[in-house]
This record gives structure tokens, sequence and C-alpha cells, in this order.
């Protein structure tokens, strides 16, 4: 089905391994429809100065929760060599309007004794355009030269990775910035630096990070269904793979726990949205994915069990959003429906016997998903 959440204000961009005819990139060649009508939708088309990319730029929104189809057929280089593809993408609850920040590097900024075989990762808020990460998304460079290496995107579009070819130079300060990448709106994100400072040793960081200390200790009881998890690694972390880790309810088919992760170095603190639910057992799990700042991965594995407060949670989930909104018009006629709640859910409870969809008086449909974090 192609990217899920596409926001309504969306270029569709194109990127090419060779500079394509500029001539040959119009609405007869590169179409974007909703599979329901079949029919093109309008707007404008522009090709970058270098030939390599092309966008499309859509008259209006797109419609919310809707699956888009992209053909490409008949754009030609500039010995007339075809290009083709076809992909599709669902659009989600609305436009993109939230600037695009950075939510995290590594190595943070103005960390020291940063090991030789380090490597760059700057988290972005939002998924950002794969045609906007070239050569440059990322320089580091040292006492006035550039840092050769090469640049990946992670399949989330989130976070952009910079891997120096060779060894960085001991002892010696770098500096990290960041270029003209933009979200799916367009939306360029806004300057951004940080430096770091690498040790003497020039032994490379083979050892990946393992759990030194944890709050709750394993196998204790709650006396607050609020409590942080508290993970104290053996180094610092990339603070970008911390959201790899999981809070799992052990008792209810391990699902996911909904919260939000902060680093500051080796620590990372889990703050729960909602209470835990009471008299069950929590399990946190790296899932061997946090790693250092060299790239090794942990082997914490899970790093603790402990068991809620029998204190329940009296505050009943609230519905905050629906998409399509209530009252929405000119809704795309193969739109998916999502109700995002205050707090995460009982997967057990969300059923075809609990959510429905009535057209005219039938019922239509059935629940196709929930959320990683229960929450929609």
């Amino acid at each position: 089905m192609g990217r899920l959440g596409v926001p309504t204000n969306a270029l569709v961009q194109l990127g090419f391994s060779e500079r394509m005819d500029a001539l040959t990139v119009n609405s007869a060649t590169f179409q974007v429809y909703p599979p329901a009508t079949g029919i093109p939708i309008a707007g404008s088309y522009a090709v970058s100065a270098d030939g390599l990319s092309a966008t499309f730029t859509p008259s209006a929104l797109l419609a919310a929760s809707t699956v888009y189809y992209v053909n490409v057929s008949g754009v030609s280089d500039v010995v007339g060599q075809v290009a083709s593809t076809f992909i599709s993408f669902t659009t989600g609850a609305g436009a993109q309007t939230v600037p695009l920040t950075v939510v995290a590097v590594s190595p943070p900024n103005a960390s020291t004794g940063v090991p030789l075989n380090a490597y760059v990762a700057v988290e972005l808020s939002a998924p950002v355009s794969p045609v906007t990460v070239g050569n440059s998304a990322i320089t580091v460079s040292a006492n006035g030269s550039n840092v050769a290496g090469a640049i990946t995107l992670s399949s989330d579009r989130q976070t952009v990775t910079f891997t120096p070819t060779s060894a960085l130079a001991a002892s010696t300060s770098y500096t990290v910035t960041l270029g003209s990448i933009a979200d799916a709106a367009g939306n360029l994100v806004g300057p951004f630096t940080s430096s770091f400072t690498t040790g003497a040793s020039a032994v490379p960081d083979t050892t990946g990070p393992t759990a030194v200390a944890v709050t709750p200790a394993n196998g204790s009881t709650l006396t607050d269904n609020s409590t942080p998890v508290v993970i104290t690694f053996s180094e610092v972390i990339n603070p970008a793979t911390a959201t790899n880790i999981l809070v799992r309810d052990q008792s209810n088919n391990y699902y996911n726990i909904a919260g939000t992760w902060s680093v500051s170095g080796a620590q990372a603190t889990f703050t729960p949205a909602s209470p835990y639910p009471a008299n069950s057992l929590i399990q946190v799990w790296t899932q061997d994915l946090v790693r250092d700042l060299a790239g090794n991965t942990d082997t914490a594995y899970v790093v603790t069990t402990f068991t809620t407060a029998n204190v329940r949670d009296a505050t009943a989930p609230t519905v905050i959003s629906v998409t399509p909104s209530n009252g929405a018009t000119g809704v795309g006629l193969n739109a998916q429906p999502v109700v995002t709640f205050s707090k995460s859910l009982n997967p057990a409870t969300v059923t075809n016997n609990d959510l429905a969809l009535f057209a005219n008086g039938s019922r239509i449909g059935y629940v196709n998903g929930i959320s990683a974090d229960t929450g929609r």
C-alpha cells in the first residue's frame, strides 16, 4: 500500500539516476490519481536545474485518509531512454503545518571521547522527502576540511545517517551541519549544527552497550503506576535508537504501552502517557536495537520486568480526533477512518463488535488494525 500518513499538502517528487529531459515531464507522463476514480488530479510540474528530480504540486489539498496512485510512464532522459514507475501512498488526517525540526543527533552535541569509528545520525520530527536527501544532507568537517562518507535514510524516512569512509582523527573537534532537507510538504528544516570531539584512543569501539542499572528493579512491585522507566547503559547511546525499546504489558498479549523516551548520555527514560494497567506484569525489552555512538547494538534484551500496583486507573479513554472529521465532505471513496484516543487501549476490546462504520444504516468495513502504541 506504500507510504501511510502522508500529509494532505504533500508534494509528489521523483528522483532520477541521471539528467532527464524536462520537456517529457508533464500531465501525460506523470500522473497522480485516486484509484476510486482513476481521474488524475490537477497540479503543476517542475524539474530541478540539474534534471535529477521532478516535483508535482497538486492544485488543491489531497483528500484525507485516501489512497493515491502515482504512475510515471514516458519520462525520458536527454537521449530518449524512458523511465517508468508505479507506486501508491495513503494520506493522513490533514496537512503538515508544523515546522520540520531536529529531534536528536548522535553523537550528542558537545560530546567528548567519541570513538574514531563513530557515525553521525540526525533524527527529524517528520518523514522527509528522499529526493532532498543528497550527498550534502549532512556535512561533517574538521579544520576546514569535509570528511568523506556516505549518506543513508532510514526506512521511516526520519533519520539521516552519515557514515565516514574511514576512521576519524583522534583528539579532533568535528562540526556537523545539516543541509537543505525538506519534509513531504516541502518544508525545509531550519539551520542546524552540532559538534563533538573524538577520543585519544585509536582502537575502534566494537562492544555494544549493556544495561548497568534499571528502575523499576526487576521483580519489583510499583506503588505508583505512573513511575518512569530509567535505564542506565554502560556507555553513551545514540538517542535516536531509544525508541526501539518496547515497554509491554506481558499480562495482556504483550501490547505496547504508549509513552515517550528521553535520553541524556548513557541514560534513557520512558514516561508513560497514562498510568500502567493495574496489577499487570510490565516487560521492558530493548530488542537489542539500542546502539552506541559507533553503531554497536546493545546486548541487554529484557532489562526488567515489574508488577504494577493494584490501583486501577479510573479515567476512561476519550476520543480526541476522528479522521475524516465529523461533517467532512469530498472524502475519497477509499478513505480509511481513524479514531485517536487519549490513552492506550486494551487491544482485546478493539473488535468489530466495539467499533463499526455505517453507510445509510448498513454496516460496512471492519477494524483494520491498531497502532503500535494502542492509541489509534
